[in-house]
This record gives structure tokens, C-alpha cells and sequence, in this order.
């Protein structure tokens, strides 16, 4: 999957569930790195479940998650695939 991809269907999905104005496009430069990120180290696989855990939680909470949150579950996901994050990722932070 790529990138554009996964951000086309979580729009897709913020929209139809939409009560109040997106935060996508305030969100969508560091959600694409976050995104980005982890297809590099973990692979599309990786990118395709962190594609799913974002549309849930956005029907869930009927809101985007936050790019702290999305970073947080992106590390979980690669740790739990037992791949390493390099300091230098964007993985590790704004910086």
C-alpha cells in the first residue's frame, strides 16, 4: 500500500463520519512521514494495519487521532513486529 493510499482512505472515512470541521488537512504532512516511516522499517503490511487502527479509532472517537497518538501505535506496531527504530526516524518525534 502506498502512502497516498492509506491517506486517501482515512479522509474517506473522516468524511463520512464527519460532525465537525476535518483536522486531515491540518494532520496530513505528519501523518503521510508517520506513514511513510512505517512502510520504510516495517513494510506495507505494517502500513496496511496502521491504515485500519487509524480508521477505527476515527469511527470510534468519531474524530482523526492525533499524530502523537498515531506515532505511539506506529512504534507499538514495529516493536511488535521486532523491528528497531532508528534514532534518526521520524518515528521518534518531532525534531
Amino acid at each position: 500500500m502506498k502512502t497516498r493510499v492509506a491517506l486517501r482512505r482515512i479522509r474517506r472515512k473522516r468524511d463520512e463520519i464527519a460532525n465537525e470541521p476535518s483536522r486531515f488537512d491540518q494532520y496530513r504532512d505528519e501523518y503521510g512521514i508517520i506513514f511513510q516511516e512505517v512502510s520504510v522499517i516495517a513494510g506495507p503490511e505494517a502500513m496496511q494495519t496502521l491504515t485500519e487502527w487509524t480508521t477505527a479509532q476515527t469511527v470510534q472517537n468519531r474524530c482523526l487521532p492525533d499524530p502523537a497518538s498515531l506515532r505511539d501505535r506506529a512504534l507499538e506496531l514495529c516493536s511488535d513486529r521486532g523491528h528497531e527504530i532508528p534514532e534518526t526516524s521520524a518515528l521518534q518525534g518531532p525534531g
